[in-house]
């Protein structure tokens, strides 16, 4: 009983963390759009416009490893539980590099975000972010151009992670999740 009660608590957590990254990208995503506009009006494009979603299913992975939590609804084998998972969990050893999979801006990082714990979010343009949850340690600041390949972070065990250590990572449009196994090669 104590297990599944300690279990159904970080499950809850997990799901509040989600409901804040929701809003995070979306806070994110008008920011963007702003951004967009002032650029069209001084006569400038979007960076990186394009350019992801012409990768779909072409991305390196951020990180070698088993995927042991899949995007969708995760049932727990033992407790019957069914959590909402909106990106994929890699498990890695501790400290492992994490790569950005595609050239962006670096539009948030967090030392504590919950249940995510360290987490770094990339603009990618054009409405998509990537988020990288979990982290031991971030490696970009706020602000920073990053490209493919390029280190942002160590995987970590930060934060609630009910799987171990583990980097999570999400793909966004706008603010819907998208499975990103389907990004990545």
């Amino acid at each position: 009983r104590t297990q599944r009660k300690t279990y159904e608590a970080a499950a809850a957590e997990l799901e509040k963390t989600a409901k804040d990254i929701q809003r995070l990208l979306a806070r994110l995503e008008r920011q963007r759009q702003a951004e967009v506009q002032r650029r069209r009006a001084g006569g400038t494009a979007e960076p990186f416009t394009g350019d992801f979603a012409r990768a779909r299913g072409q991305l390196a992975w951020p990180v070698e490893g088993n995927v042991v939590g899949r995007f969708g609804p995760e049932r727990h084998p033992r407790f019957g539980t069914t959590t909402l998972n909106n990106g994929i969990d890699i498990a890695a050893a501790a400290g492992t590099g994490v790569r950005a999979v595609a050239r962006g801006r670096v539009d948030f990082t967090s030392d504590d975000f919950a249940a995510f714990g360290q987490v770094v979010v990339v603009n990618h343009g054009s409405g998509y972010y990537t988020l990288y949850g979990h982290l031991s340690e971030i490696a970009v600041r706020q602000g920073q151009d990053v490209t493919a390949g390029q280190a942002i972070g160590r995987v970590g065990d930060s934060g609630t992670s009910l799987k171990g250590t583990v980097l999570h990572f999400e793909v966004r449009n706008g603010g819907t999740a998208l499975d990103p196994e389907d990004w990545l090669r």
